[in-house]
């Protein structure tokens, strides 16, 4: 097994192509905000003229009839600009390339809004949005991370993740150069964000252009991740001087804990609670490490390394290397998993980042059909933010069909989202139009049109979007899984492939299978609907596990079946504490959804969910028992009037 995944590992090294993903469209400091290294290069050069190879994309595209000033990388070469748009990152070591679209007239001071990118992208992938934000009055800042595409080392000073780690490390053949991409550190793809904008704010990126000291940041998937945790590093000094803030924020389908998003082990939840300002980064590493996302990690490491101009660092390698060898994951037999654990959450993860002075409104976005980046990631720090009953956190969140695969992101709910933003930043940087009302949104999941979206719930709360009282089960599902299973239905429903995509197949969708049931999974149904059933929210399921070994893993699936045809509506996963009988507690990732009258609702549990989990490396059987399913239901309270009444 640990021979197959080595082989997947060198075959993926030796792909060059890029996967670019994107949706399927605290003790707070009472210290003097820190400085952000760095020197200024030459003014980025503007022209009014559109870039000449995006010129036919504005005239395809027909939505974008404004006039704009480009500036940066984007008008590198072009007649009239003498910019190359490189600009020193904030440590030195690097060079990044920028763009910067202002408004076609003033010197400002113009309310700034940051772009960022996702995983494997640059700043041409925002290159439209940012010219439809700088025409209606906003300066624009968007850049390519470092490490990737035009990007240059100037140094080879050696990353901060592997100081004071090195022997872990030792064997490794690549540098560990911090001028590669560091994959979201907040000691370095955070503060070159920091740098570039208080440039901004300085007048020193642009001549004679400044922009507020207030700003505000949005990012998708990647760059979500990093939105995140510039709500938490929000305060800092310009080079100048000046104090920036960040005033509003927009993480789109990012992550709040990255190690939970990378390897589950089904201890998050949406009802967890915080005493602290900040999440006990302790406590977290006495979890259990958890499942892998095979299919996803696979496709991130082959769009890392595509879009890396001088390779990965060899720190990266060595983890990526180390999660798919498997289990065991522990500290003792395994110093490199040891150490990604700690590097993930302690230095690249939200919610266990000291919150600083500022308090900028945040706008969630988040995927409920999101393959990688569950609803769990904003709830967390929808509680961690909330903790306290006495005062409400500026924070709305909105739930949908919307991500990374297998949402759907239809259109129409695209350009609702789309929306939701502009008015975020409209009222919370420009002081225009109305204040948001405090919100939670939830639109259901709606397989049976490929064009319109579901319903869209709301309330002023998450709970508020929820019947008090969850529907139980105990259900008649008693029995042995096994690890060594053929199961078809796990073929289906896996999120992403990496030999699909790189042939250009798309895996957004609602998965739906009529495959039986494999022999060494369990399964049980309710008995025909007599009328609809809306889920909304978590699943919890709770069971009783005996398992042959330690570090197996029991994995959920949650089918609406019609017939013999079954579609997948929740999933989840559970990383078992020991090789003893032990109660199970867990939450699926989550889902809005209707199940029809007459369909019937089944749960599935298996010991072996690859591709879409690595299979554990503990080959053997586990014993199931007192199995309970506790489904959330939606509050027809939270539904407009006429979708109530329908």
């Amino acid at each position: 097994m640990i021979t197959r995944r080595l082989a997947l590992l060198v075959a993926l090294a030796l792909m060059g192509s890029l996967i670019a993903l994107s949706p399927a469209a605290a003790q707070v400091s009472t210290a003097t905000a820190p400085a952000v290294a760095g020197t200024t290069d030459a003014p980025l050069q503007c022209t009014a003229e559109p870039p000449g190879n995006r010129a036919k994309d504005l005239a395809k595209a027909g939505g974008f009839t404004g006039e704009v000033q480009w500036c940066g990388g984007q008008v590198r070469g072009q007649a009239g600009s003498a910019s190359n748009g490189m600009v020193t990152s904030s440590d030195g070591a690097a060079k990044l390339d920028v763009d910067v679209t202002l408004p076609a007239d003033g010197e400002g001071p113009f309310p700034l809004l940051v772009m960022l990118h996702g995983l494997g992208g640059s700043r041409d992938g925002n290159w439209q949005q940012a010219a439809t934000y700088a025409a209606r009055g906003y300066a624009v800042l968007d850049y390519t991370a470092r490490g990737y595409w035009e990007n240059t080392c100037e140094s080879d000073a050696v990353s901060r993740t592997v100081k004071g780690a090195q022997e872990v490390y030792e064997s490794e053949q690549e540098p560990n150069d911090a001028c590669r991409t560091q994959l979201a550190s907040r000691h370095y793809e955070i503060k070159d964000t920091q740098h570039l904008a208080g440039l901004m704010v300085d007048g020193s990126l642009v001549a004679g252009v400044t922009a507020d000291r207030k700003i505000g940041v949005m990012g998708t998937s990647y760059g979500g991740g990093q939105t995140w945790m510039l709500t938490r590093s929000n305060a800092w000094r310009s080079p100048g001087g000046t104090r920036v803030e960040v005033a509003a924020a927009v993480p789109i389908i990012g992550w709040t804990d990255l190690l939970d998003a990378l390897l589950p082990n089904g201890r998050a939840s949406d009802v967890k609670s915080f005493s602290n300002k900040t999440a006990d980064l302790e406590e977290r590493l006495a979890e259990r490490i958890g499942v892998a996302r095979e299919s996803y990690l696979s496709t991130f490491y082959m769009g890392m390394g595509g879009a890396a101009q001088f390779k990965l660092p060899g720190y990266l390698n060595a983890w990526y290397k180390a999660v798919l060898g498997g289990e065991p994951y522990t500290d003792d037999g395994n110093p490199v998993m040891a150490e990604l654990a700690e590097r993930l959450l302690s230095e690249r993860s939200a919610l266990y980042m000291t919150k600083d002075k500022a308090r900028p409104a945040i706008l969630s976005v988040q995927g409920f059909t999101d393959g990688v980046f569950t609803s769990s990631q904003a709830l967390n720090m929808y509680n961690l933010l909330n903790r306290s009953s006495k005062s409400r956190y500026p924070m709305n969140m909105y739930f949908g069909d919307y991500g990374h695969p297998t949402a759907q992101a239809k259109r129409a709910e695209s350009a609702y989202v789309d929306k939701l933003v502009e008015d975020w930043f409209d009222y919370y940087l420009r002081g225009e139009g109305k204040k948001p009302k405090p919100s939670v949104q939830a639109r259901t999941t709606r397989c049976d049109d490929e064009r319109l979206p579901g319903a869209l719930y709301s309330a002023r709360t998450w709970a508020g979007l929820q019947e008090s009282d969850e529907l139980r089960a105990e259900l008649d599902l008693e029995g042995t899984l096994d690890t060594n299973v053929e199961d078809t239905r796990a073929r289906v429903i896996k999120p992403i492939d990496t030999d699909a995509v790189t042939n250009g197949v798309n895996y957004s969708g609602c998965r739906s299978t009529n495959a039986e049931l494999a022999d060494g999974n369990l399964a049980a149904s309710s008995d025909a609907l007599t009328r609809p059933l809306t889920m909304l929210g978590l699943p919890t399921v709770s069971l009783t596990a005996a398992p042959e070994f330690e570090d197996m893993y029991i994995s959920a699936r949650l089918w609406d079946v019609d017939g013999d045809r079954r579609t997948l509506v929740d999933r989840g996963v559970f990383r078992l504490q020991s090789a003893n009988e032990q109660s199970a507690l867990f939450k699926l990732f989550g889902n809005a959804y209707t199940f029809a009258e007459g369909h019937r609702v089944e749960l599935e549990l298996t010991a072996n969910d690859s591709r879409s989990f690595l299979e554990s490396n503990a080959d053997g059987t586990i014993d199931i028992s007192d199995v309970t399913l506790s489904i959330p239901i939606a509050n027809p309270g939270a539904l407009p009037e006429i979708d109530r009444q329908r």
